[in-house]
């Protein structure tokens, strides 16, 4: 008998081991864009435990725990995000007490992403977020005001047309009017790291930085913040530009926005339902 088919045996259960970690993988993955952490953390484990197995195909053995480990990181940033998120909505209907908690769980899940290699952008935008969270809950509410609101799960669940499934939600719907250089451009989607401005003529070098003004339905006042360029995209003529130092005062702005826009959505959605 050949040497291979010694080995085929082995070799078989070394594909069956791969398709199971392939489904884990998959769960794990639909569990981390909904934030479920510890659904995410059993089934990595789940998963490291296999990979031990000497039969795994060992060519394959660190892409599987790379990616097991970035969708761990990408669970934890999820769960801070709309941690951060119920602690907006507290301080908008003025319950500082539940507003603090939700903020500590959200502290306490970004030193767990830190932990697992999330960069320094993640941690000062969700510091940013803080700052305009307790900003939120210093003024008074209005009474009628905060009987109109919406459920915190209605808010959230009109969001999710704003925004893909990353970790800093990007908002394509609510519409920025930018100018830089004299000429001003609309966005085509923008998150709370910078944005990607649509007719952009280009070409343009990355790394410089820009004044900007940003304006949009619905907002008091005009924004004025540094901007840095990223990168220029030739195929569709869209400039990428990152926030240089955003105040959590302009910040808050710019949710209001988007905050105002989901309320309405799902009001009328409501309406006509």
């Amino acid at each position: 008998m050949s040497k291979d088919a010694n080995n085929q045996p082995a070799k078989n259960h070394g594909m069956v081991l791969l398709e199971r970690v392939v489904q884990r993988l998959k769960l794990a993955r639909l569990a981390a864009t909904e934030g479920r952490v510890n659904d995410v953390g059993k089934l990595v484990e789940i998963v490291r435990e296999v990979v031990r197995d000497s039969r795994f195909p060992i060519e394959k053995r660190t892409e599987v725990l790379n990616l097991a480990k970035a969708l761990e990181l990408d669970s934890y940033k999820r769960a801070t995000d709309l941690a951060l998120n119920d602690g907006f909505e507290s301080a908008q209907k003025g319950d500082m007490e539940t507003r603090y908690k939700h903020i500590q769980k959200a502290r306490e899940l970004m030193v767990r992403a830190l932990g697992l290699g999330a960069g320094d952008d993640f941690k000062q935008i969700c510091d940013k977020k803080i700052e305009v969270i307790m900003m939120s809950g210093d003024s008074k509410i209005d009474v009628n005001r905060k009987k109109a609101k919406l459920s915190t799960e209605e808010i959230l669940a009109n969001e999710k047309k704003y925004s893909d499934r990353r970790a800093h939600p990007r908002f394509t719907d609510t519409v920025l009017q930018v100018t830089v250089n004299g000429q001003t451009y609309d966005t085509i989607d923008w998150s709370y790291g910078g944005m990607m401005l649509a007719n952009h003529p280009g070409p343009v070098a990355g790394g410089q930085i820009w004044p900007c003004q940003i304006r949009s339905a619905g907002m008091k006042r005009v924004i004025e913040t540094p901007v840095e360029v990223v990168r220029w995209h030739e195929d569709k003529t869209a400039l990428s530009l990152r926030f240089v130092k955003l105040p959590p005062a302009d910040l808050g702005e710019l949710l209001g926005v988007v905050r105002a826009k989901a309320i309405t959505e799902a009001k009328a959605a409501k309406a006509s339902g």
